[in-house]
């Protein structure tokens, strides 16, 4: 029985230092994982750190760049704004036509005839405004007859005349109505293929229309075919 008390006592005196080694170890241990675990926090915090700064420098450039969109397209906008409203480009319609002409008069007791005819039209229409059209047209042809603009070839390469055919101002001066005033195109509706005013003539004075291109229409003008110092004025009224 002693035999047994004493083995035990020693067991127990030498598993003490063995203990007490163990424990020791698993404290070193343990505050090597903690430093390297303390290591790691302090890697990923400044990670977050430069991850956060970098969001913050894109989101400034991200901000800069919209910001500098934005003031593009406003330039852009005020540009083509103040383009539209000052470019006479975007006002004005040209137009224009050119016909060579071959002619022969066949008249009975006179001798056969053949001659070359040229006829050259250029024209402009500005808008003024929003109800005030103006426009121009240059012609070939003589001041002396109201009734052509054509240009007869021949007469030894002499240069043919250009002449003011139409000059007129186009006011809309009511819905479906519109007063002109100057040389211009014949303001009345030729019935068929009627003949009794001759198409190339451009009357100058006064002309009111009104009406829808289709139904019902009134048509009046008051045109001046001659001022004379001596008498009356010749001048031309009516109304269709």
């Amino acid at each position: 029985m002693r035999k047994i008390i004493t083995a035990s006592a020693l067991g127990l005196v030498m598993a003490t230092p063995v203990a007490a080694f163990a424990q020791q170890g698993g404290n070193a241990e343990l505050d090597a994982l903690k430093q390297q675990v303390q290591a790691l926090m302090q890697k990923v915090q400044e990670l977050e750190a430069k991850q956060a700064a970098d969001a913050a420098r894109t989101e400034a450039r991200v901000a800069e760049a919209e910001a500098t969109n934005d003031n593009q397209t406003d330039q852009i906008a005020k540009a083509s704004a103040k383009l539209t409203s000052s470019d006479w480009a975007t006002k004005v319609k040209m137009k224009g036509d050119i016909r060579y002409r071959h002619e022969m008069i066949d008249q009975e007791n006179s001798a056969e005839r053949t001659r070359q005819r040229l006829r050259v039209r250029v024209g402009v229409d500005a808008k003024v405004n929003d109800t005030v059209t103006a426009g121009l047209q240059l012609a070939t042809g003589d001041d002396a007859d109201p009734r052509s603009t054509n240009a007869t070839l021949g007469d030894y390469n002499t240069r043919k005349s250009i002449r003011l055919d139409q000059a007129y101002l186009n006011w809309n001066a009511f819905q479906d109505g519109v007063v002109t005033l100057g040389k211009q195109s014949q303001p009345w509706v030729k019935a068929g293929n009627s003949m009794f005013y001759d198409g190339d003539v451009n009357p100058e004075g006064v002309a009111i229309k009104y009406g829808a291109k289709e139904g019902l229409f009134l048509n009046g003008w008051a045109f001046w075919l001659s001022e004379v110092s001596a008498g009356a004025d010749a001048n031309l009224f009516g109304a269709q």
